[in-house]
């Protein structure tokens, strides 16, 4: 007998589990809405919410959920952007690829999430730190299928800033991605 077995949980979500992943999602979603509408009092609320009920389903380590609870950080990122909170923002950011590189080290939501931090960055003022997180993202986007179709859009401010420099090495950064 295993410790799953013991236990009685296995690899299946209970019914109760089920839901609350489903209440996280359904939170997340109504917190997206408030963000888009601009009461970001509210979104924050909601993904708090959210994040607390993925908490509960087996102390947070449910890995299939990991994708939820990492997009939830990025809206807790975008909420804190708009509310103008710089440290927030960056840790939300930080954790959701934390979370990316623990259960989906390979992945192009990874890389994703990464780019939209750089953008971010590029946003805040930070362009040295944005050229280097782009950077990074176009490397490893080499080793990770499917990335280009997840990237294609969130690299946009990284031409922007690379068609400012003009520099040789910029024009070859612009080619590499």
């Amino acid at each position: 007998n295993t410790a799953a077995q013991v236990t009685g949980l296995g690899n299946e979500l209970r019914p109760a589990e089920r839901a609350a992943v489903l209440d996280a999602q359904a939170l997340q979603l109504a917190g997206i809405a408030a963000r888009m509408q601009g009461r970001l009092r509210d979104a924050s609320g909601l993904l708090n919410q959210a994040r607390g009920k993925l908490q509960q389903v087996r102390d947070g380590k449910l890995q299939s959920a990991a994708w939820l609870s990492a997009e939830i950080d990025v809206e807790r990122a975008l909420v804190a952007e708009a509310s103008g909170d710089r440290g927030s923002t960056i840790g939300a950011f930080d954790t959701a690829i934390g979370i990316l590189q623990q259960n989906f080290p390979q992945s192009p939501m990874l890389l994703a999430t990464k780019a939209r931090k750089a953008g971010y960055l590029s946003r805040a003022g930070d362009e040295a730190g944005a050229r280097a997180l782009f950077a990074e993202v176009v490397d490893q986007s080499s080793d990770i299928p499917d990335s280009g179709t997840a990237l294609r859009e969130l690299l946009s401010p990284y031409f922007a800033l690379l068609s400012r420099d003009g520099s040789a090495d910029a024009a070859a950064r612009m080619f590499r991605a």
